[in-house]
């Protein structure tokens, strides 16, 4: 089930696993992920490291990198479907994010079961230039018929 709730991604106590779109470079320098950058320091330095160790930006396309926080024990998915950063300059590949997901999917069928998933309003478009009807289309396609609770957060933070 696919549900769009008014809630803050990172305040959402019943989600175990948070995504959020990621770059290739290992840069999180605006947006959704700044701020799980500020809010989990370890999980960026994982992931940073991990695109270091890849060290082929094009070849993390279409992968997760799951890194379980200790703090609070959610686990945070790095969905790399932006291959660059910056708005305007480098696009949400829709490709690349139907693959991450499946394979996240996957992976917590596997490994944990059901289960609630958060993930933010607009993933890569506010920032990744993509279109929301699009992404959205992908989010039903993954976990429309799967045991897991999607829950899209929409906050206004203004």
């Amino acid at each position: 089930m696919v549900t769009i709730i008014n809630a803050d991604l990172f305040k959402v106590e019943c989600a175990k696993v948070l995504i959020h779109q990621v770059n290739c470079l290992g840069v999180m320098g605006s947006g959704v992920a700044l701020e799980l950058r500020n809010i989990y320091p370890d999980v960026y330095e994982k992931y940073k490291e991990y695109c270091k160790v890849v060290g082929i930006p094009e070849s993390l396309l279409g992968q997760i990198y799951a890194v379980t926080n200790d703090q609070d024990d959610k686990i945070i998915c790095n969905l790399f479907s932006q291959k660059d950063f910056g708005s305007g300059s480098c696009f949400t590949d829709y490709d690349a994010m139907r693959k991450g997901l499946i394979t996240l999917r996957n992976y917590m069928e596997e490994d944990y079961g059901p289960c609630t998933l958060a993930l933010p309003y607009n993933m890569g478009c506010t920032r990744g230039g993509g279109d929301w009807s699009i992404v959205y289309q992908i989010i039903e396609y993954v976990f429309g018929n799967s045991e897991f609770e999607i829950l899209i957060c929409k906050c206004d933070k203004g």
